[in-house]
């Protein structure tokens, strides 16, 4: 008996563990205190639990390419004229340009947004002919009642209901829609998913590596709270000094109060 003992303290001892996949990851009791008191949490009343383990799925199993940082790269000359730090991009739903910032409207109406595959001639509104000239009915009706068209259009505005909450630019909105769409596991409810996959992009730059994570906690050591990913403001105002996000906002906070 002794013998085989021995024979598989060898084997033990031998046997190399095989490489295990690590992940980045955010600890529960770091970004609990971030999670109680956004707004979008407490308005929708989403469960802390569920939206945690929710951004961990979002970090291990889905690919996402949204940035927190509004989708410029480093080193790009901010465009504003205004505010001298943001960048000017297209509002597709009114079409024009407007500050990713302070929100400058800078070319209002100046954007075609018609369809393309519109006439030269004006036409007038409420004499067009339906469908799209050129495309056959049956063509038409398919793309207009196909069912994931629909979903998807449903999902995209819920989306921006909740982007009030978090003032997501359009291209960062969309990047995140297609991480929603790209869920398949149904084991959340749509709220706690969208949820998600919008605070995976403002946690993503504060996850902890996992081996770091699990070496902090046998030695008992502190780890760091999550800090609130939204900008400080830092321009005063020239008569009061109080500070404010924007250029903007600073001139004109005291223009029109009595001194």
């Amino acid at each position: 008996m002794s013998s085989l003992n021995e024979r598989f303290q060898r084997v033990v001892e031998n046997t190399t563990p095989s490489p295990r996949a690590t992940f980045d990851i955010i600890p529960y009791d770091c970004v609990r205190e971030y999670l109680q008191s956004h707004s979008l949490v407490k308005t929708f009343n989403i469960s802390i639990r569920d939206l945690h383990s929710a951004i961990i799925y979002v970090e291990r199993h889905l690919q996402t390419s949204c940035s927190s940082s509004n989708n410029k790269p480093s080193g790009a000359v901010p465009t504003c004229s205004e505010c001298s730090s943001g960048h000017m991009e297209i509002d597709h739903h009114n079409g024009c340009m407007v500050c990713s910032n302070c929100g400058l409207v800078s070319t209002r109406g100046s954007i075609n947004i018609e369809r393309e595959w519109d006439s030269a001639v004006p036409i007038p509104r409420g004499k067009r002919p339906r469908g799209i000239p050129g495309v056959p009915k049956w063509m038409y009706n398919q793309l207009m009642h196909d069912p994931r068209r629909a979903y998807m259009s449903e999902t995209m505005d819920y989306l921006q209901h909740l982007n009030a909450y978090m003032g997501f630019t359009q291209d960062m909105l969309e990047c995140v829609h297609t991480t929603f769409l790209s869920w398949t596991d149904n084991g959340y409810c749509r709220n706690v998913k969208m949820a998600a996959c919008m605070m995976h992009v403002v946690l993503k730059t504060q996850f902890l590596d996992e081996n770091h994570v699990r070496e902090k906690v046998r030695k008992r050591s502190h780890l760091p709270s999550v800090q609130d990913p939204c900008p400080q403001p830092t321009f005063a105002c020239p008569k009061c000094g109080s500070m404010h996000h924007s250029k903007k906002e600073a001139r004109f906070h005291c223009r029109y109060f009595k001194q």
